[in-house]
C-alpha cells in the first residue's frame, strides 16, 4: 500500500489500482477506506469519534463520510459477507437509532442465508445472531412485512421454531408467504 498522503486517499498514480481493487476487501469499499471501517470499529461507542483522527484525514482527502462507511457496513452485515462475530464487533460501536434506514434487508438476503445454513456453510447459531444483528436496527429497512416476520422468527427460535434444515427448507418454498 502507498505511503504517506497516497495512504490516506490523495490523488496519486496509483488510484486507478485502488479503482480496481474496489470490493476485493469484502466491503464494498476500495483497500484504502479499509482503515476507515476498522477505525470505525475502534471507536469509544459514544457517537461516531474516532481514535487518533485519521477520519479528519481521510475526509480531508476526499474519503467516505460516516454515513457511507455506515451503510458499507450495514450492506456487509446484511448480506452476511463475513463472520457474524466479525460483524458484531465492527457494529456495535455504530448504535441502533438512526435517523432514516440507509441500506435495504430483502427476502433475497435471507434466503441466501438460509441456502448456506442448508449447504452447511453457516449453523444456526450463525443465522441467529445474524437475523437478531438486522432485526429492530433503525438504519435497516425491510422491503415487506414478510421479511420483518422472518427475521423475527430467526432471531427468536426459542419462542418460535428451532432453526433447523425443514425450516430453512419451508421458508424458501413458495408456499411459505
Amino acid at each position: 500500500m502507498p505511503d504517506g498522503d497516497a495512504a490516506l486517499g490523495k490523488k496519486s498514480s496509483t488510484d486507478a489500482e485502488t479503482a480496481t481493487d474496489r470490493g476485493r476487501n469484502g466491503w464494498g469499499l476500495s483497500l484504502r477506506y479499509a482503515e476507515t471501517a476498522i477505525c470505525l470499529a475502534e471507536s469509544t461507542g459514544s457517537g461516531m469519534t474516532f481514535k487518533r483522527g485519521r477520519y479528519k484525514k481521510w475526509q480531508a482527502y476526499g474519503g467516505p463520510t460516516q454515513e457511507e462507511v455506515r451503510r458499507s457496513i450495514l450492506l456487509s452485515v446484511v448480506e452476511l459477507d463475513r463472520p457474524v462475530a466479525e460483524l458484531q464487533s465492527v457494529l456495535a460501536p455504530l448504535g441502533w437509532d438512526y435517523p432514516e434506514p440507509l441500506v435495504t434487508l430483502t427476502y433475497t438476503h435471507i434466503r441466501s442465508v438460509l441456502l448456506r445454513f442448508l449447504a452447511g456453510k453457516l449453523d444456526a447459531k450463525d443465522v441467529e445472531a445474524w437475523a437478531d444483528l438486522v432485526e429492530l436496527r433503525d438504519d435497516i429497512e425491510f422491503a415487506d412485512e414478510r421479511t420483518l416476520e422472518v427475521i423475527h422468527m430467526l432471531s427468536t427460535p426459542q419462542i418460535h421454531f428451532t432453526i433447523d434444515g425443514r425450516l430453512a427448507e419451508w421458508l424458501l418454498s413458495p408456499n411459505s408467504s
